[in-house]
């Protein structure tokens, strides 16, 4: 029997299940130091981290297969967001707001536009945190707002059982700005390369 796999991961999806008939959906997730600690991000096929203004960066947490119970805090929208996510065909871009010439952009390009802003019945606003930090949901919430969308995106890599060839690295460091150096660190316990 052919196990089927998430498109996004390539992981097998769970044992007698199959691929949900679902969009991508992207969720805006704020990166700013007072944002953390940051909700969902463990349940997403797929993180794109953008930088945005300040030196700052802002994750687009892309879910398909798995669902988060919480994700967040969820803030705007930017340009890049188009050119990112139109690779997953029409996903879901879930955010609060964005400046009037993103805005249009977006309903102009194959991206389906969730707005928190005009979606008052799906935020949660999680006892502790403040605005503009206190904007969440969930996923189920958010594919609810398009139920009629039921194609799955097309992988965007491809997965192999061979390690490629190369020099193996325990740390791998992007500098983004001071705010937001990233690094990646290698944890033998979980063969995962882990943010820090």
């Amino acid at each position: 029997v052919a196990v089927a796999n998430c498109p996004l991961t390539g992981i097998p999806v769970a044992a007698g299940g199959s691929v949900p008939q679902r969009p991508a959906l992207a969720v805006k997730i704020d990166n700013y130091p007072a944002a953390r600690p940051q909700s969902g991000l463990d349940k997403a096929d797929v993180i794109f981290e953008e930088p945005v203004e300040g030196g700052i960066t802002r994750f687009a947490a892309v879910f398909q297969c798995q669902n988060a119970t919480l994700v967040g805090p969820v803030r705007s929208a930017r340009n890049i967001d188009i050119g990112i996510l139109g690779q997953l065909g029409t996903p879901l871009l879930v955010h609060v707001g964005g400046i009037d010439p993103v805005l249009a952009n977006i309903e102009a390009s194959p991206l389906v536009n969730v707005d928190l802003m005009y979606y008052g019945s799906l935020q949660t606003h999680p006892s502790g945190r403040v605005a503009p930090y206190d904007t969440y949901s969930t996923t189920a919430r958010l594919w609810s707002t398009r139920p009629s969308l039921t194609t799955p995106p097309q992988p965007l890599f491809t997965y192999s059982s061979k390690a490629p060839k190369g020099t193996p690295v325990s740390s791998v460091t992007i500098d983004f700005s001071g705010t937001s150096d990233v690094t990646w660190k290698y944890n033998p316990a979980t063969a995962d390369f882990l943010r820090y």
